[in-house]
């Protein structure tokens, strides 16, 4: 996975440079403390270039944000707590960025 820092043109949109999801699933963003903020919708096998997501409530300042892979466990199409974490030797994969809101 690759999450660079950027700045959000629209104040709501946060894009994930490269998402690598064998089986499909999520690309999940967290605040540091571990608080859930958004989802992409449901992205096929395989690697995903540029996943946007949405951030609903918008951004506020510049916060750094945890993006986290998450299976469709229970293959709804929908992310929801149930969905598990992918993890590599043990770790979850995950990366971190700070986002700027224009």
């Amino acid at each position: 996975m690759t999450f660079t820092n950027q700045t959000s043109s629209d104040g709501k949109t946060v894009t994930v440079d490269k998402a690598s999801l064998p089986e499909g699933g999520f690309v999940v963003l967290y605040t540091r403390d571990g608080n859930f903020v958004s989802s992409s919708e449901r992205i096929g096998s395989g690697v995903a270039n540029d996943v946007k997501v949405t951030v609903p409530q918008g951004i506020q300042g510049n916060p750094t944000l945890v993006a986290l892979l998450h299976y469709d466990t229970n293959d709804d199409g929908t992310f929801n707590s149930g969905d598990a974490a992918y993890t590599n030797n043990g770790q979850h994969v995950s990366d971190t960025a700070t986002v700027k809101s224009n």
